[in-house]
């Protein structure tokens, strides 16, 4: 009797830490193959997994017309990157702003590359705006540009090199030249799914609480009927 009440505990206690693993390790992909805005009120919503989902990329295009793309991820407390550093051929830009609108840190080039790389600590979890743009489109504020944006030094801008608009939330984009469309891949860390309210739970046959529920009643079941028989 001992062993089989122990065999099913240990099964359960198996397919509790297998599940579980299962659900918070596999990190995803958001492949929008429409376009986005550039605004808060537009942005594209990373709302195709639940809520804590891990978020490892983002795959989207540029150019031609559609020269900036700005996304709602939500980030834990911790370390963020992101960079499109051999995920584009495209000279691109990198924006992270909090969730109203004013800037955190940003990049131009990822010297050599003309990819750009961001890599900042999270004390404050929370949704952020996270922007992609071609060289030379860069986001304003009422007052001004948002970041001073150097491209002589190409380094990673942050609130100690603010722009005139530092402190101010994004209302618009500067505009430049627009070349010719092409796909890019932000490569991300630290990052998660924003979720929805029609995904937001878990999905039923990989709930871990419901099967350690499910398996240890079963194991109990069995555990009483072989006593009675006994």
């Amino acid at each position: 009797m001992r062993q089989q009440l122990f065999g099913a505990i240990a099964l359960t206690t198996l397919l509790y830490f297998g599940i579980s693993e299962k659900v918070h390790a596999v990190g995803i992909t958001l492949d929008q193959s429409t376009d986005v805005g550039e605004f808060l009120n537009n942005a594209g919503v990373t709302n195709t997994q639940p809520f804590g989902t891990p978020l490892t990329s983002i795959a989207g295009n540029l150019g031609g017309g559609d020269n900036i793309d700005l996304y709602q991820i939500y980030l834990p407390v911790g370390t963020f990157t992101a960079s499109t550093v051999g995920g584009t051929n495209l000279d691109t830009q990198l924006f992270l702003f909090n969730s109203g609108g004013i800037g955190v840190i940003a990049n131009n080039d990822n010297f050599p590359d003309f990819q750009s790389q961001i890599s900042l600590p999270i004390s404050t979890a929370g949704n952020y705006y996270l922007g992609v743009s071609l060289i030379g489109f860069n986001p304003q504020s009422a007052t001004g540009p948002i970041f001073a944006i150097d491209p002589i030094t190409n380094g990673v801008q942050d609130p100690s090199i603010p722009g005139a608009g530092f402190g101010s939330s994004l209302n618009g984009w500067s505009s430049d030249f627009s070349p010719g469309q092409e796909g890019y891949t932000i490569n991300v860390t630290g990052a998660q799914f924003v979720g929805s309210t029609a995904n937001a739970a878990v999905p039923f046959d990989f709930n871990p609480t419901f099967s350690v529920t499910i398996l240890g009643l079963w194991a109990g079941w069995k555990y009483v009927k072989n006593r009675k028989k006994n």
